[in-house]
């Protein structure tokens, strides 16, 4: 069985890495209905054994049995939908999407699927599903710049363009994750709720847990590299310059930790 495809991306992409006190066990605790967990086995020579069946595999967690609810090989075509967010707070990151785009497209193997997706103020659909052995590559032209950020509904539009594609599902969100609705409800509550306790985000979550899909983000524009920007960060300096500096840097934290709780609740991943 080959090894987690979203692993290719740490080839290009470490955005958000924090850091683990050597000391501790490194735990991972997830709420999903579905945990993929790949593995490639060797025989003593070191080759690798295929045609293996789902009754020759055992997983326990903390001692326990787990049960396995899909069994698939690597030969699984995969069907990945990438999805660039082209508001105005990520134009000064559209070399690198562009560029982090085509990495991973070089990576897919010719029997998988991918599409390819944008949103600001809207969804837009720029390339419908297609193998990757389908002829020439195809030109994707980006949008016009968009100042709004429709994240939470674009995800969840994006979701529904899934529902005839078979086998394994993923979906790349390349995104500051900044949501026009949260950006405007922070503002006339003047307070950054955690993600359990914001309700509107809670029956977001519960949305894309249903689907089934893991949600990968790459992170850009964080709190966690805020001050390598380079540009005017319009909703940063709006926070701070009405509610303090502490508050800018709370607001990106909120934004930031809504990505981690979707990514987590999905079995996906947040770089």
């Amino acid at each position: 069985m080959s090894r987690r495809w979203v692993g290719a991306l740490t080839l290009f992409l470490v955005l958000t890495t924090g850091l683990l006190a050597q000391d501790q066990p490194f735990r991972i605790k997830v709420d999903v209905a579905l945990v993929t967990i790949d593995a490639i086995v060797k025989d003593n020579s070191g080759h690798v054994v295929p045609d293996l069946a789902q009754t020759e595999f055992q997983i326990y967690d903390d001692g326990r049995p787990q049960e396995i609810a899909y069994f698939a090989t690597s030969e699984t075509p995969r069907s990945i939908l990438l999805l660039f967010d082209l508001s105005g707070s990520t134009n000064q990151q559209r070399p690198f999407m562009v560029q982090a785009c085509n990495s991973f497209l070089g990576l897919m193997r010719p029997f998988d699927r991918v599409a390819i997706a944008s949103f600001a103020g809207s969804f837009q659909m720029l390339m419908n599903w297609r193998a990757m052995v389908e002829g020439k590559p195809k030109d994707v032209t980006m949008p016009a710049v968009q100042f709004s950020s429709n994240v939470y509904p674009s995800i969840e539009t994006a979701i529904e363009h899934f529902k005839n594609e078979k086998g394994r599902k993923g979906m790349v969100v390349m995104t500051d994750g900044r949501d026009t609705s949260f950006f405007n409800a922070v503002q006339a509550s003047q307070s950054f709720p955690a993600p359990e306790a914001d309700k509107g985000f809670q029956k977001f979550l519960q949305i894309v847990k249903r689907a089934g899909i893991p949600l990968y983000f790459i992170a850009i524009n964080t709190d966690r590299n805020h001050e390598s920007f380079g540009f005017e960060d319009m909703e940063y300096t709006t926070i701070a310059g009405k509610l303090g500096k502490p508050s800018g840097e709370k607001y990106l934290v909120a934004v930031r930790s809504r990505m981690e709780s979707l990514a987590e609740a999905t079995g996906g991943r947040i770089l």
